[in-house]
Order: C-alpha cells, then structure tokens, then sequence
C-alpha cells in the first residue's frame, strides 16, 4: 500500500513527465519485479503476487498502462511488472482479463497488447515487453489458453461482431505479414498457446485459414510449413520452425499432419545437409533436424512411406546418423540458446538476437536425449509408442543384462564393505604402531636415564678416597684451563698402563692363593700374634714360607697401587671437565638431574636475559621513530603558530592603520562640511535676495550629513568585521596551542617510557619543552 501514492494516476498529472519523475517511477517498477520474479521461490512470489493484487498495486499499473501519454521506457517497465506479477497467478490472470479498454468500441486490454505487438510501428522493446506479458497470461491457465483457440475455429468466428478482432486472429495475422519480427514474435505466443495441452495442440489443427484466389481453406500447420518452405527471411524460419516442435512434440497427430505435408521431409532433409558457416543459420539447421526427430519419435505409423524405421533408414543413408545429431548439437551452442534459458522473459535489443525462445528451449533440455535414443537404438521408439512388443530372444538378452547388473551391484556392494572394514582395520593398526613407536621410544629415555644414573654412581664409588691415604686436597673450583700439555698426556697415559699391569699381577696373585689351602682362621675374630723366636723355628714348612712371602709382595703392591691412584686423582681434579674447544659428547650422561635442570635453568635465564635486551632495543628504535614524528608535527604547529601570530599582528596593524584612515578622513569630510555650512549661512541672505529658500539649502546640509552618516556605518560594519577575523585568527591560535601542549604530553609520556626501560634520553630532548615555553 505504500507504493500506491508513488505510482498515482499518470492522466492526472499536470507537469508530464521529467527526467527525474521517469528515474523514479522505473526504479519503483523494479523494486516490484525484484519482489515476484519468477527465478524467487515458488511460494515467496505467490505471496508476494497476491500482496500486491489486495494492495491495489496491480489495478494502479494497469491504469498506467491504459493511461496516454506514458514514456515509452515506462510504459515497457510497466508491461514487464504486469507480467510477472500475473505469471503463474489464476486470481491475478482473471482480473488482467477482465480489463478494458476505455474506447469504442470495447477492447480487452489483452487485444490491445496484441495490436502493439504485430505493429511494426512501435518500439522494438516494447513489443518485447507485450510478447513477455501474453506469455505470463497464458502460463498455467487453460481458460485463456482455450479462449484464444476457440478465437480461431470456425464456428467461434462467426460470431463476433463485425469491426472486431480478436486475440487468436490478430496472433495468426502476425503468423503471416511481411514483418520478420511480428512472425518470430506471434510464433511464439502461439506456442505458448498449445505448449502445456495435447489437446489444444489438436484443437488447433481444425483451424482453416483462407487462401487468395478463391482457393480451398487451408490448416494453420500447413500454412506454416509452405511459409518455411517459401520464406527467405531467417527471423520468420527460426520463429515457425520453433511453433512446429512445440507442436508436434507429445502429439502424433500433428506428425501425421506435418509428414503428408508435399515435400516437407525433403525440405527438412535438404536444411539438414546444406553446410553454413553462420552460427545463425547452423542454429536453423539444426531446428530442422530436431523437428524430423521429433517427428521419428511421435510418429504412429499411419503414414505411408514415413514410419518410424523409414524416417531413420532415411536419416542413415541421406545424412548419416553422426551428422544428424551434430545438427542437433548446434542449437545448444549459440550464445542465444544460453542466454534464453536463463529467464523466461525475452532479453533482446534487435533482430538480431531473435534466435530461441526459454518455451523452446526448455522443450529441447528435455527431449534432445530421448532423440539421441531413437537415432542410436531404433527399438527405443517403438517401445516409447507401444506400437511393437519384444521378441523372446530380445527379452532373454534384457533379463540376462538385468540379472549380470544386479549381480554386479551386489558385488559392488561387497567390495565397498570389505573396504570398508580393511580401510577400518588399517587405522587400528596405524593407531595401534604409532601407540608401540611412542612406548619404544620412552623406553629408550628412561633407559638412557638410567645408564646416566648407574654410570655416576659407579663413578662417584670409585673416586672416594681410602682411609690409609691423606685426605685429598679440596678440589678447585671449576674453571675451563688450557688443555694438557703432551709430556702430561704421556704421564698420564704410562701410570694408566702400570696400575694396569699391577691389577692383572695382582689378580694372578690372588688366583694362586685361592689355590693354596687357607691359613688357620684368625680366633675371635682377631689376628694371631707373632711368633716368637723358638715358634718361627719351628715353621719348617716351604708352602707356609712361601705363603707369607706373596703376602707380603700383595700388600707392597697395594700400597703402590693407592699411591698410583691417589697420583691419578689429583691430576684429574686439576684437569678441566671439558675444554671450550671440544666437549665429550657423553658427559650430560654422568651428570646428576640437578646438574642438568640447574644448567638449563641457566640457559633460559640467560636466553630470557637476551630476549629482553632485543626487545628492549626494538621498543627503544620504536620509540625513537614516534619521537621523530612528534618532533616533526611539534616544529609543523610551531610554525603555523608563528604564522598564525605573524597574520594577527598584520589584522591588528591593518586594522588600526585602516581605523585611523577613516578616522581622518571623516574628520576631513566634517571640516568640510562645516566650512560648507558656514558658506551657506552667510551666502543665505544673498539667497534669499536671489529667490532660494532657507529650506532647499537645509535639505542640501542634510543630505550632505546623511551620506556622511552612511559613509560612518559602513566604516564602522568594516571595522566589526575585522573585530570577528580577529577573533577567529586568536581561536585558531589557541587551538594549536592546545595542539602543541598534547603534542608535548605524549612526548613527556613517550621519554618516562623509555626511561623506564632504562633507556637513556639525552639532555636536549630534555630541554626541548622548556625551549618550546620560551618561543610561547
């Protein structure tokens, strides 16, 4: 309801239309398509549809379109919104039928629409727009569709009134007149007609056109065809040819019609094997080839010579089935066919661009592959037509292929599971290897772990001193010294290979006195004393000589042995761990975990540490790139305030150099006038004597006072306008003071940053707000 005051009544206007009233009126028309265009869903355009009846939104455009005096751009908008808001629409179709025209005599405004079409007189678009809106009158509603039909048959056609014409004869008119576009365009409308009823398609063969020459009536379809058979203009053949598919798509009786037409298949056959080279021409080819294959598709049988197997055997031999269906593939190419099925509404600029119908080629999306069928496979059509019945060998043959391909889809079906489940089983394995990589691997650590462990008790057992040495001197702090030199390396390496060789000694020593019996155990667990002169004489045995005398040398040899080692301790805590230059590989294997977390909490705070120093230089370059631009945005106000201050002392000076010009020169003009006015007194007598009054020389002094005054006003206006430039110039230079005095904050804001992060700021940043105060 609130776009009914936009769209108003157009006869009442008293201004016409403007270019600015036009803009509007298209946009409001737009606005309405957008809301029930038929690409929206179904049920939002039926709502919307109906919305816009109750509103009286619909009654208002079809004023618009009986109205005189319409632009044509929105009449073609207007028509364009008409139809869609009908398309589809019984309720909205019905009240669109019942309009008339206000005119004598009384004229459906469907009949007017259709006058507009078949002129050629009118704009192209226009007539575009009309085709458009007979299209969405007809779509889905049989009672219009009949109405039109009923318009062309014989008994209709005498009924109406002479003068009159109706719908169906002006469409045939435009079949028939020598206009290329009315042709193309009532081709269409017609089939529109016929497109959703088999029964209207046979209705429509009863129509008789008249012949010149007081010739036989002839059918509206074999009219149609002499006219492509004897047409030269391409337009009309690509519009009839259209009607001739719609029409004998789904009814053979059309075919049967069409096939006893005289030299129809050989005109077809003709078109079909002619070679152009224009793109337009190929698409008309290619209709040709797809009307003979609907005529093989939908063909009875019940003409001579032109069965279903003659007219492929025909195709086969004249042009051969490849070729055939080549032309037929040629339709689908050209940009027009493209371009028509996007939208139901006719898209084109000229004549040129009337190629194919969105009726047609919707029709063509959904028969091309059953044609396809027919020409590859003729048993298809006889079995689409029910005309034939299998034989027993071909039924064998279909159940066989049935069976192999259900036995295939079952094995289909397996295949897929048992993959399935191996795809299934894979994963579980994959998880399960990955779960046994991880154990493995953490078992390795801990096995390392614990070798480190073992290796550092062990060597931590063997460096303990034994209580007969002297306590070890304390061992220096750790330090990294210079490598050992070569005589020290060799030392070193000669007293390994004597404790050595005293070990092996030793353990031969120890292996022979395993052999030899033992001596008496000591009593109470203490050693026996010595034996006195006359006991030692009596120890005559060898063995026991011999006993005591490798006891002896064992003990000799293991004093040596804890001198050697005590030697061999001492270098070592003298020795670095590891040189800078070379580290054992091994060493963090020997190492407690206290060592290890102690020396990697060292490298983080170190790391840490140089972390912070680069940040801190980052933040520092940072803060050195924003004091740059604050020094260069404070010295930019410092010089507009200069200049600012330079242009007030300039105001002030002119100003008061300009107030005392004026000053002197009334001063002047008032001397002057005062010297003018002592003139007049004393001249007055004079001028009385020589007839002029007293009051024309007043009137003279007080005009002379009045433009005076006049000349003060406006020097005082020029002075309070300097006043209030002044003024704004003393705003604008506290305005960038107050810039100035932020700029400084964020810079005294910028430097305690910085000082915070221990960033040094040199004096003469320091000084540069105190410098700045001062040229203030």
């Amino acid at each position: 309801s609130r776009l009914l005051p936009a769209l108003g009544n157009p006869e009442n206007e008293d201004y016409g239309w403007d270019a600015q009233k036009v803009s509007n009126m298209l946009h409001i028309l737009q606005l309405i398509r957008t809301l029930v265009a038929p690409t929206n869903p179904q049920q939002i355009t039926s709502s919307c549809q109906h919305a816009c009846k109750q509103s009286g939104v619909l009654e208002e455009l079809e004023e618009v379109l009986l109205a005189s005096g319409i632009p044509a751009d929105v009449l073609t908008e207007a028509i364009n919104t008409i139809a869609d808001l009908i398309r589809g629409n019984n309720d909205n179709q019905d009240q669109f039928s019942s309009v008339v025209a206000p005119m004598e005599p009384v004229r459906p405004v469907l009949v007017l629409l259709l006058i507009s079409m078949v002129n050629d007189k009118q704009p192209f678009l226009l007539r575009c727009a009309v085709l458009y809106c007979v299209q969405s009158f007809l779509y889905k509603n049989n009672v219009g569709q009949k109405s039109i039909v009923d318009s062309l048959l014989p008994q209709q056609t005498e009924q109406v009134p002479e003068g009159e014409v109706s719908s169906g004869q002006l469409l045939c008119g435009g079949l028939f007149s020598s206009d290329p576009i009315s042709n193309w365009l009532s081709s269409v409308a017609v089939a529109q007609v016929i497109s959703e009823s088999p029964e209207m398609k046979e209705e429509m063969l009863r129509v008789q056109l008249a012949t010149q020459g007081g010739n036989a009536p002839m059918s509206l379809l074999v009219q149609s065809i002499t006219v492509i058979q004897h047409n030269a203009a391409l337009t009309t053949r690509l519009g009839l040819l259209q009607l001739m598919c719609v029409w004998v798509a789904n009814c053979p009786p059309a075919v049967s019609c069409l096939l006893q037409v005289e030299g129809s298949v050989n005109f077809l056959m003709a078109q079909i094997c002619s070679n152009e080279h224009d793109d337009t021409e190929k698409v008309a080819n290619g209709l040709c080839a797809f009307l003979l294959g609907l005529c093989i598709l939908y063909n009875n049988n019940t003409v001579s010579g032109l069965g279903q197997e003659d007219l492929v055997t025909l195709v086969e031999k004249r042009v051969g089935a490849d070729t055939f269906l080549d032309k037929i593939a040629d339709i689908p190419k050209h940009e027009g066919f493209n371009k028509a099925l996007k939208s139901p509404q006719l898209r084109s600029t000229s004549i040129n661009e009337l190629i194919v119908d969105n009726l047609f080629c919707t029709l063509f999306r959904s028969l091309d592959n059953e044609i396809t069928t027919v020409i590859v496979n003729r048993k298809t059509a006889a079995i689409m037509n029910g005309n034939q019945q299998l034989d027993a060998s071909t039924q064998n043959a279909i159940e066989n292929y049935k069976t192999f391909i259900r036995e295939q889809d079952c094995k289909i079906k397996d295949y897929i599971e048992a993959n399935q489940q191996y795809d299934a089983e894979y994963r579980n394995l994959q998880a399960r290897y990955d779960e046994l990589n991880n154990n493995l691997q953490l078992l390795r650590d801990q096995n390392a772990i614990l070798q480190a462990q073992a290796m550092n008790a062990a060597t931590s057992t063997a460096n303990l001193a034994p209580p007969e040495i002297a306590p070890t001197p304390p061992r220096p702090p750790m330090q990294y010294l210079e490598p050992p030199s070569a005589n020290q390396t060799q030392e070193l390496e000669s007293l390994k290979k004597q404790v050595e060789q005293q070990e092996e000694y030793i353990q031969e020593l120890e292996a022979r006195l395993n052999e030899e019996p033992a001596s008496p155990p000591p009593q109470n667990g203490f050693p026996q004393p010595e034996l006195k002169d006359s006991q030692a004489q009596t120890v005559t045995d060898p063995k026991a000589l011999t006993n005591e005398m490798l006891r002896n040398q064992l003990d000799v040899l293991r004093a040596l042995i804890m001198k050697k080692d005590s030697e061999l301790l001492k270098i070592k805590n003298e020795m670095p761990l590891h040189t800078p230059q070379e580290r054992d590989r091994f060493e963090d294997m020997f190492k407690t975990t206290l060592e290890i977390e102690a020396e990697k909490r060292k490298k983080a705070e170190s790391l840490e540490i140089e972390l912070k120093e680069q940040e801190i230089e980052r933040l520092k370059a940072m803060h050195e790139v924003e004091l740059d631009e604050l020094r260069k945005d404070r010295n930019k106000v410092e010089a507009q305030l200069f200049k600012v201050q330079h242009e007030l002392d300039d105001a002030k000076q002119y100003g008061t150099q300009k107030s005392k010009e004026a000053i002197a020169a009334l001063e002047s003009k008032l001397l002057t006038v005062k010297t003018e006015l002592d003139e007049v007194k004393s001249q007055e007598p004079t001028a009385s004597a020589a007839g002029i009054s007293a009051a024309a020389a007043q009137e003279a002094v007080n005009a002379a006072t009045s433009q005076l005054q006049a000349q003060v006003t406006s020097l005082k206006s020029d002075l309070e306008t300097s006043k209030v430039a002044l003024e704004d110039l003393r705003s604008e230079q506290e305005d960038l003071l107050v810039m100035l005095s932020d700029q400084e904050e964020k810079m005294a804001e910028y430097k305690a940053k910085l000082r915070e992060v221990q960033i040094p700021v040199s004096d003469d940043e320091d000084n540069d707000v105190d410098n700045e105060d001062d040229l203030t």
